[in-house]
């Protein structure tokens, strides 16, 4: 469930918002230890980013840390 939630099916969005781009190659080193193969452990790095709630957002734009 928590893959389809967060994009990991969906190669564009997947793409676009780089779920991927700080993969490092230790946690695919420790993740093939503890037997996930290296296309399941992408996706669980992939899915583990979570979006700020709107309430942290409005708190970011009240203290200027975020601008846009």
């Amino acid at each position: 469930m928590t893959w389809a939630a967060r994009e990991v099916f969906e190669p564009e969005l997947r793409e676009k918002y780089q779920l991927d781009k700080f993969l490092p190659p230790e946690f695919l080193e420790w993740a093939a230890k503890v037997g996930i193969t290296g296309e399941v452990a992408k996706n669980y790095w992939a899915s583990h980013w979570v979006l700020p709630s709107l309430t942290a957002i409005q708190e970011l734009w009240r203290k200027k840390i975020l601008t846009k």
